[in-house]
């Protein structure tokens, strides 16, 4: 079975990490509400990232039902982008809460399923949206956020009548939210001896699903694979995100241990196995080696080099 070389395939990173707290204010009592009262009705409340990169891994708001609207309400929540006054562009909908009953404020938790990645020091927003029946989305016009919190509550919310047109709403409440995001994991040196910081050594440690990023000092450089006769490919078994795109002239990851073309102690940069399923986004590979030197150089012209 011929061995893959470069593998660049959307991955299911949706196992779950030690999640760290970008942003949360449920442990102040709410005092008033965004009152949702009809079908389409949507409010919205931004949140600043913190320093590092991470993956989105759950939302919870504050709502409570109205018994004016009926029996039970349904909400749906979403995560968007956006810098301005308003929000820009739908990251992800979380789904929907059904059978909203009770009366009394009720933190609802929804999960990330496709745990899209969130810039650093970016604003985006949670929004809410009616479903059925009638909605309270909580809040308070207390501006504290919890001390494990990594990001910023800005005093910043948006309403629309149906989900998509938003206009800026009046400023004075937060409303109430807790979002939860798993973090990057950091290579901080060039190495290749398996040490700490190494891409090897991150690789190895990381859990299914992490993220994998690189020190910014390491723009512009290359990672050499210290290859063997036997050659010694990076190995992946599980689900990853390998992500240079923090690094301004990007990064390589070389086959080539010495930068002196083809010798036997070359290395083929990736190897995938068992249940490895990997994206890899903003790299440079190159010097890959063949399993064997009679096919290494038709791959060296052909397939080792890709930026990605």
């Amino acid at each position: 079975m011929k061995p893959f070389y470069l593998i660049v395939v959307a991955a299911l990173l949706t196992d779950a990490l030690c999640a760290e707290v970008v942003v949360d204010n449920l442990n102040i009592p709410s005092t008033a509400q965004i009152v949702l009262s009809s079908a389409g009705k949507s409010a919205a409340q931004a949140f600043v990232t913190g320093s590092e990169l991470v993956r989105l891994d759950e939302v919870t708001v504050r709502l409570r039902h109205f018994p004016g609207g009926g029996p039970s309400s349904s909400a749906r929540v979403q995560v968007w982008s956006g810098a301005g006054d308003v929000p820009g562009l739908l990251i992800e909908d979380l789904g929907v809460i059904t059978n909203i009953i009770s009366i009394n404020d009720f933190d609802y938790i929804l999960t990330s399923a496709a745990q899209p990645v969130l810039e650093s020091n970016t604003r985006y927003w949670v929004t809410v949206t009616n479903v059925t029946g009638d909605i309270d989305w909580r809040n308070s016009g207390d501006s504290t956020i919890d001390a494990s919190s990594v990001g910023a509550l800005p005093n910043v919310r948006a309403t629309s009548d149906d989900g998509s047109n938003w206009a800026t709403f009046a400023a004075g409440n937060f409303q109430m939210i807790k979002v939860l995001a798993a973090p990057g994991i950091t290579v901080s040196n060039l190495l290749d001896d398996g040490s700490d910081g190494s891409l090897r050594k991150e690789i190895a440690d990381a859990p299914p699903g992490s993220l994998i990023r690189f020190d910014i000092s390491l723009s512009g450089e290359t990672i050499r694979l210290q290859g063997t006769p036997q050659g010694n490919p990076l190995l992946i078994d599980k689900a990853l995100m390998i992500d240079g795109s923090d690094l301004p002239a990007g990064i390589t990851i070389s086959g080539d241990k010495e930068n002196d073309g083809f010798t036997l102690d070359d290395s083929r940069v990736f190897e995938i196995g068992g249940s490895g399923v990997v994206l890899l986004k903003s790299l440079s590979i190159t010097g890959g080696r063949a399993p064997d030197a009679v096919s290494y150089t038709h791959l060296r012209a052909h397939e080792t080099e890709a930026d990605l």
